[in-house]
């Protein structure tokens, strides 16, 4: 919007007032003065605010708009404190100013029809934008609270992309607290809700469904992965998961670059507890060498983990086979004093899509 657009001539004072506040913070932000201009944006934002309460849905976009603008130069006016040796805090107060948006929403009692409660979630995609981006995930547990106890819309009611951002959100802040099983519920919804034309969205969110989804038992196929060009990144590391090669695996997972890129995300502690897939799969394979035989020698299991290039002790194949049995990956038994593995007769390794992996 230009400056001539926007004239204070025959405006109320509260719209005189956040008119010139909005012209100061353009006219600061020419002069690359991003401080001052974040807080007249501040102002401006208020204004607006201010005069929403009283109106219906109408003003959402704009202030979606605004908080959008008011995340941009929050960054580059801590960024300028930093350079200036001062606390970088202005992300912290946009995430205040945000909340306002959020609370204009829910607490709305004009008819659901016209009410700014439509914008609850798009509020909320922008407020848990900033919560992660400052580690601060557990700020999102208030606002989560206060959305499930307001008289909201059916859900589905809300705009698609509202949606799709509000449960890739909760998937993740449940992928942190290792609740796998509403993670996964929460980025399939996402998923495959979002628009096909959104390939950068879906790629996000498959870089966390694709180890929740081996969690429970399920691989991604190979024409998904080169659907979204992710074949090179995860087909080896699969590939090793399913055939209990458990060098491969370690090495892959290992790997500096790939090490590096799962821990950025945030994936690497899923990667690793599915280590187990692995060594079950190898021990499936010791199972199937032996002939089925379900009386299995400690000796043999560490004999198969010596080939599997995996260095381990008795005591540490017992601690690892009692693990696995566990965590229902094996069905049986250990003889400590005769040295056995004992396998149950029937489905002595279950299926995993049966189990959790936890």
């Amino acid at each position: 919007m230009k400056e001539n657009d926007m004239s204070i001539s025959g405006l109320s004072d509260e719209w005189a007032e956040t008119v010139h506040a909005w012209k100061k913070a353009k006219t600061l932000f020419k002069r690359l003065q991003y401080t001052y201009a974040y807080e007249e944006w501040v102002s401006f934002s208020t204004g607006l605010h201010n005069i929403a309460q009283s109106l219906n849905a109408a003003l959402l976009p704009l202030l979606f708009s605004v908080n959008n603008d008011l995340i941009h130069l929050a960054d580059l006016a801590d960024k300028e404190l930093i350079k200036s040796n001062q606390k970088a805090l202005k992300m912290e107060d946009a995430a205040r100013q945000l909340n306002k948006t959020f609370v204009l929403c829910i607490t709305d009692r004009n008819p659901l029809e016209d009410s700014r409660k439509i914008g609850a979630y798009k509020a909320i995609d922008q407020l848990f934008r900033i919560y992660f981006r400052l580690k601060q995930q557990n700020l999102c547990t208030s606002v989560l609270r206060a959305i499930s106890n307001s008289k909201m819309p059916p859900f589905e009611d809300f705009p698609k992309s509202h949606r799709v951002a509000y449960k890739y959100y909760t998937a993740q802040l449940a992928f942190l607290d290792e609740k796998y099983g509403e993670a996964k519920e929460d980025f399939e919804y996402a998923f495959y809700h979002c628009q096909k034309s959104c390939i950068k969205n879906k790629i996000r969110i498959l870089h966390f469904l694709i180890p929740t989804m081996i969690f429970f038992g399920r691989r991604p196929s190979v024409a998904l992965l080169k659907r979204y060009g992710m074949e090179k990144l995860y087909a080896p590391l699969i590939d090793a998961l399913h055939h209990g090669k458990l060098h491969k695996f370690q090495e892959y997972l290992t790997n500096f670059q790939t090490e590096k890129f799962f821990s950025k995300i945030g994936t690497i502690l899923i990667w690793e507890k599915l280590s187990l897939v692995v060594y079950r799969q190898l021990f499936l394979k010791t199972y199937q060498i032996l002939g089925c035989n379900s009386r299995i020698p400690f000796s043999s299991i560490n004999k198969a983990l010596l080939v599997a290039e995996y260095n381990v002790n008795i005591d540490e194949v017992e601690c690892l086979l009692c693990n696995l049995i566990d965590k229902n990956l094996m069905k049986g038994y250990l003889s400590h004093e005769r040295q056995f593995l004992v396998l149950s007769q029937k489905e002595p390794f279950p299926s995993i899509n049966k189990h959790t992996i936890i």
